[in-house]
């Protein structure tokens, strides 16, 4: 008898356990409805403003080229040099004849002035005094095409050394040091780090909803730079839609060409946007899950119907169902009832 008591006793104190356990809530994730939401998203690539492709304007083997693909290159730095000796030791010889040049000048310059005070004088001939005036500007004609000549070789040496048009990086090397190359072939592919572009497309639906100057919020590795639209293609490219560009300052050196990008827009919209995840259709009606209710973090789930408007990028206008400040459940995949309790 005393074990039967002592056998319902422990049944009851266990059923009144049971009863006053903890309850496990899911936690649940959401998003707030509020100004924020009504923004439109689309996806771009940055693209350099300045990129060009470097080559010499001489032949010749190539003697210096320390760069490799991805270094970084300050504007007015060499980037390759050709072995232009020759053009070195021309253009030394042909110094050493203007020097030479200059020193028979200043002689002839010096007889000149004694023939003139003498023909001034009468003490010599006509012929003597032009014989020198004429020598004196023969050495001057000659002094202006060596000139020229180191003018040229000058120029000439500048075409064997190739530096950088801006600041920037090696996106490709195409050649080693030691190799020949030819006028024109391409040596490195440079690109700009001084300003970007961000290239997205706009389709049919939205393109009169944008206009040059518009600004937006570019999103690179969740890092936020702020944006200009720059360029509206006239027409539509393909089935992309229209070609839109933003400017973007690089203050860092930090984005580089190719990186994607999330570019927004606020919009001017009354009606909310959310993502098509949170959308679930039943019997050709669309509803979603909001979470009412809340106190100390708990929640319980209200499916409501919505009506919606147009989609594009991933997000749903809802036209009504939904209003400022509505928790709406992001993973309707966690819920198995309606009036489940969640935690936020």
């Amino acid at each position: 008898m005393i074990l039967k008591r002592l056998i319902i006793l422990f049944l009851i104190v266990l059923g009144l356990y049971g009863c006053h356990s903890y309850e496990k809530i899911a936690k649940i994730d959401y998003i707030k409805i509020d100004k924020n939401n009504n923004q439109k998203e689309f996806q771009g690539i940055i693209k350099a403003q300045n990129s060009a492709i470097l080559s010499f304007q001489a032949e010749g083997k190539i003697s210096y080229l320390p760069f490799s693909k991805g270094d970084f290159v300050k504007k007015g730095q060499t980037i390759a040099k050709l072995d232009g000796i020759l053009y070195v030791i021309r253009k030394n010889e042909e110094q050493a004849k203007l020097h030479e040049l200059n020193i028979k000048l200043n002689k002839q310059k010096a007889y000149y002035s004694r023939l003139d005070i003498l023909h001034k004088e009468g003490a010599i001939s006509d012929n003597d005094w032009e014989s020198a005036y004429f020598e004196l500007q023969a050495i001057n004609q000659e002094i202006i095409i060596q000139k020229e000549k180191i003018n040229y070789l000058n120029k000439e040496i500048s075409y064997n050394t190739l530096s950088a048009p801006y600041d920037g990086y090696i996106s490709q090397k195409f050649v080693t040091v030691n190799s020949f190359t030819k006028t024109g072939t391409p040596i490195v592919s440079f690109i700009s780090t001084d300003g970007f572009e961000v290239e997205f497309f706009i389709n049919e639906n939205n393109i009169n909803d944008f206009k040059i100057n518009d600004n937006a919020k570019i999103s690179i590795f969740n890092k936020i730079y702020d944006g200009k639209i720059i360029h509206i293609s006239k027409s539509s490219i393909d089935s992309g839609g229209y070609l839109a560009k933003l400017s973007i300052l690089n203050p860092d050196n930090k984005i580089k060409e190719g990186m994607n990008a999330k570019v927004s827009f606020k919009t001017n919209s009354k009606t909310n946007l959310i993502p098509l995840s949170c959308i679930l259709t039943e019997n050709n009606q669309n509803y979603i899950y909001k979470i009412t209710n809340i106190k100390n973090n708990i929640g319980y789930i209200e499916k409501t119907l919505i009506n919606l408007g147009k989609i594009e990028n991933n997000k749903a206008e809802i036209l009504d169902g939904i209003k400022q400040d509505d928790l709406i459940v992001l993973n309707h995949y966690d819920i198995y009832s309606t009036k489940q309790k969640v935690r936020l």
